[in-house]
């Protein structure tokens, strides 16, 4: 999966960048902050559903959790700072969408 978001629309073959935007939809439509967590809100067929393989479903919520536990790990080091994860993540979406904006078409 990673190989995938690196790569070009050049560089992809049509199903590939179909996969591509599918992701990026899911991380614009189906990604959330629960309890201060980045969580993914589809099931595992829900996800399958979109047409993506399960794989894909298995790598995105290691991600998360990879994320989860870094930003966890930051509170405890840095009880002070402050993180405002809602904000943070609505600047990420908005910036998937102006880099992929037919993500959202």
């Amino acid at each position: 999966m990673a190989d995938l978001i690196s790569k070009s629309k050049a560089e992809l073959t049509s199903e590939q960048w179909n996969a591509k935007m599918a992701l990026c939809r899911i991380c614009i439509e189906d990604t959330a902050v629960e309890n201060d967590k980045l969580v993914l809100t589809l099931t595992k067929k829900e996800f399958k559903d979109k047409g993506l393989p399960v794989s894909y479903y298995k790598e995105l919520k290691k991600n998360l959790k990879d994320v989860n536990d870094y930003l966890a790990n930051m509170k405890l080091n840095d009880p002070d700072n402050i993180l405002n994860l809602d904000s943070l993540f609505e600047v990420a979406k908005k910036n998937v969408i102006d880099v992929y904006p037919e993500s959202i078409e």
